[in-house]
C-alpha cells in the first residue's frame, strides 16, 4: 500500500517526465482548436514552445535528487532514471529542430504533442521499478509513435509504415505480458526487486521462459532479430524526421527496459545462467544480419535502418558482458548518447538530399555532395566515419569501450561474440566508407543542391551532431 507521502515522492523523483507529459497533452488540446491550427506561424509557435518544455524539463531533471526505492514504489530516481532523461531532452532538442520545417502545416501542435510524449514515457520507463510502471513507459512511446506515423504521411507508403509499426507493436507487447505475468506468477509481485531476487540463481524451466518472453518482447523496440524486419520499410515509409525518431526514441526506451528488467542501475550477476545464453545469441544474429543487410541496399534509409539493426547487437553484448560481472550500465548509455549525436547527424543530411531530389533517397544522390554543400558532406563524412568507429571520432570510443568489456569477460562465448563484432564492425566499415566517397564523388547525375534549400534548423542539427562527436573523443 502506497501512501499520499510517498506517491508525491515517487511522482517528484519523475518530476521532468511528467512536465514532458503535461506539455504533450497541452500540445494536443492546443492542435484540437481550428484557430491555432490555421495560423501561419504554427509550426514556429509549436516548436518553440516545445523547446520551452524541453528545457523546463531540463532544469527539473537537475533539480531531481536520487532516492532509494521503497517497498512497492512505482519509480525510482537513480543513475539510470539520470541517463535516460538526459538522453530523452538531448535527443528530443535534435528531434524539434530537425522537424522544424517539415512538420505538415495544421498538424505541428498535434506533432510536437506526441513526441512530448515518447519523450516522457522514454523517461518513465528508464525510471521503473514496476512492471506496471515499466509497461506503462513503453506503451507512452509506442502509441504516440504510431500516431506521429499517420499524421506525417497519409500516402500508401505511409499507411504501410504505420500499419507494419502498429501490427507489430502489439504483438511484442503481448509477448513481453505475456513474460510479465510469469514473472509475476514467480516473484507473487510485480516489483522488480522483488523479481530480481526470485529470478537469482534460479534456473528453472519457467524462470527461463519467463525472462526470455520478456526480452523477446522488447526485441521489437530495439530492432533486434527476429522482430528487426519492419524497421527499413517504416523508415523508408516515414517522414525524413519521423524516420530519426523512430531510430533513437523506442530503441532508447527498449534499452533501458532491458536494463531495468535485468537489475537496473548495476546489472544482476545472479541472472547469469538465464539471461546471457540468450542475448548473445541475439546480439550475434541482429550484428551479422543488420551490417549484410546494410551492404546490398541501394536506398539511403534503408541503409541506415540495418546499421541501427546491427548498432542493437553490439548494445547487446554490452549488456551481456556487463551482466557477467554485475558491473554499472554506464557503457551502454555513453554509447546510446553518441549513437543518437551521429545517427541524427546523418538523417539531417538525409533530408537535405532528399529536399533536393524531389523525395529520392537513392544512394547515387549523395554523389558528388561536398562540391555542391560542403557543410553538409562534412557533417556527414563525420557522423558516418563516427558510426565506423574511427579515431577522432566519439564513435572509436563507443564501440573500443564495448570491445573491451566484452573482451574483458571470464566467458568464452561472450569473447566468441566479442570475435563476431570485430568482424562485423569491418563489415560496417565498407558501407559507411562507401557512403564517404560517395560524397566526394562528382557526378553530373545528380540533382543540384543549393544552400538556400537547406533548412536552417537542419543546418544547426548536421554542425552540432559533428561538433559534439568531435569534441566527445577529446572529451569523452
Amino acid at each position: 500500500m502506497i501512501d499520499s507521502e510517498s506517491l508525491l515522492q515517487q511522482l517528484w523523483s519523475v518530476s521532468h517526465a511528467n512536465v514532458l507529459l503535461l506539455g504533450g497533452v497541452f500540445f494536443i488540446a492546443v492542435g484540437l482548436m481550428r484557430a491555432v491550427s490555421s495560423l501561419r506561424s504554427e509550426r514556429l509557435l509549436c516548436g518553440a514552445g516545445c523547446l520551452v518544455v524541453l528545457g523546463i524539463a531540463a532544469v527539473a531533471m537537475l533539480m531531481t535528487e536520487p532516492t532509494e526505492a521503497s517497498a512497492g514504489a512505482l519509480f525510482v530516481s537513480d543513475a539510470v532514471t539520470l541517463s535516460g532523461a538526459k538522453l530523452a531532452i538531448f535527443g528530443g532538442v535534435l528531434l524539434v529542430l530537425l522537424g522544424w520545417d517539415q512538420i505538415k502545416l495544421g498538424h505541428a501542435a498535434d506533432h510536437y504533442g506526441c513526441l512530448l510524449m515518447m519523450l516522457s514515457g522514454l523517461i518513465y520507463a528508464s525510471s521503473a521499478n514496476d512492471l506496471v510502471s515499466l509497461f506503462l513507459g513503453l506503451e507512452l512511446v509506442s502509441i504516440p509513435t504510431t500516431v506521429l506515423l499517420s499524421i506525417n504521411r497519409s500516402d500508401d507508403l505511409g499507411r504501410e509504415a504505420t500499419l507494419k509499426y502498429f501490427t507489430l507493436a502489439s504483438f511484442t507487447s503481448a509477448i513481453f505480458l505475456l513474460g510479465a505475468s510469469y514473472l509475476y506468477g514467480l516473484a507473487g509481485s510485480t516489483s522488480l526487486p522483488a523479481i530480481y531476487e526470485s529470478l537469482a540463481g534460479n534456473t528453472s524451466v519457467f524462470a527461463r521462459v519467463a525472462l526470455g518472453l520478456s526480452l523477446c518482447g522488447l526485441c521489437f523496440r530495439v530492432t533486434a532479430v527476429p522482430f528487426h524486419f519492419y524497421a527499413p520499410d517504416v523508415f523508408a515509409g516515414s517522414a525524413p524526421h519521423m524516420a530519426a525518431s523512430m531510430s533513437l526514441v523506442p530503441k532508447v526506451a527498449g534499452f533501458v527496459a532491458i536494463i531495468r528488467l535485468l537489475g537496473g542501475a548495476n546489472l544482476n550477476p545472479a541472472m547469469v545462467d538465464l539471461a546471457i545464453p540468450l542475448l548473445l545469441v541475439i546480439a550475434v544474429t541482429t550484428m551479422t544480419l543488420g551490417n549484410c543487410a546494410a551492404l546490398i541496399q541501394t536506398r539511403l534509409r534503408r541503409t541506415l535502418a540495418y546499421s541501427s539493426v546491427a548498432h542493437s547487437g553490439y548494445l547487446l553484448l554490452a549488456i551481456a558482458a556487463i551482466l557477467s560481472t554485475g558491473g554499472a550500465s554506464t557503457i551502454v548509455f555513453d554509447y546510446l548518447i553518441i549513437y543518437a549525436a551521429m545517427t541524427l547527424g546523418m538523417f539531417a543530411v538525409v533530408l537535405t538530399v532528399e529536399n533536393a531530389s524531389d523525395g529520392s533517397d537513392e544512394l547515387t544522390h549523395l554523389n558528388g555532395l561536398y562540391f555542391r554543400n560542403p557543410w553538409i558532406a562534412i557533417s556527414g563524412t563525420v557522423c558516418l566515419l563516427s558510426l565506423t568507429g574511427l579515431p577522432l571520432t566519439a564513435g572509436f570510443w563507443a564501440k573500443l569501450q564495448i570491445f573491451l568489456t566484452s573482451l574483458a569477460a571470464d566467458r568464452l562465448d561472450i569473447r566468441i561474440a566479442t570475435i563476431a563484432m570485430a568482424i562485423n564492425a569491418t563489415i560496417a566499415a565498407v558501407y559507411y566508407l562507401s557512403l564517404v566517397y560517395r560524397l566526394y564523388q562528382p557526378s553530373t547525375a545528380s540533382p543540384s543542391l543549393s544552400l538556400s534549400r537547406v533548412p536552417f534548423s537542419v543546418s544547426v542539427v548536421c554542425g552540432l551532431s559533428s561538433i559534439l562527436t568531435v569534441i566527445w573523443f577529446f572529451v569523452p
